[in-house]
């Protein structure tokens, strides 16, 4: 595709491509964590220990993995030029369309099938949501700097 072919699609500076990818993230976590609530059976077991521990391995999560994520990315937004709008898919490399497009795929999938019990899977959403609507608000201070 060439640059003309693409002119259409909306240019943002870097402040903009840090506000876009934490609406992504933030969007995304919301999502999750909302699923998480909606298929949580109404009588789960131990489920005042279960959530909360979700939560927990979220945060662990956020520490030991998303972090790298985010100075990644962020490193990436900060590489592009910052005199010139860039257009906003260009706020995550290739390599990340393709993981996402996998990890939704695979949890598309998961569901029809009923591969993981709907218990199990809730709390999965709670889990991957946590880090994701905290590394949105990294993103959202990236944006103010």
């Amino acid at each position: 595709m060439t640059q003309t072919t693409l002119s259409f699609l909306p240019k943002l500076s870097q402040k903009g491509l840090f506000i876009f990818a934490a609406i992504v993230w933030l969007i995304s976590g919301a999502m999750l964590i909302s699923k998480g609530f909606q298929f949580l059976p109404i009588e789960i077991s131990f489920q005042y220990i279960k959530i909360p521990a979700a939560f927990v391995a979220g945060l662990l999560f956020y520490y030991f993995v998303f972090t790298r994520i985010m100075v990644k990315y962020t490193g990436h937004i900060l590489s592009l030029p910052p005199a010139q709008k860039h257009p906003f898919y260009k706020v995550f490399r290739l390599r990340f369309y393709i993981m996402i497009t996998i990890m939704i795929s695979t949890g598309v999938i998961t569901r029809k099938f009923s591969l993981v019990p709907i218990e199990y899977l809730a709390l999965f959403y709670f889990t991957m949501g946590t880090p994701l609507l905290i590394s949105a608000f990294g993103f959202l201070k990236m944006s103010k700097k």
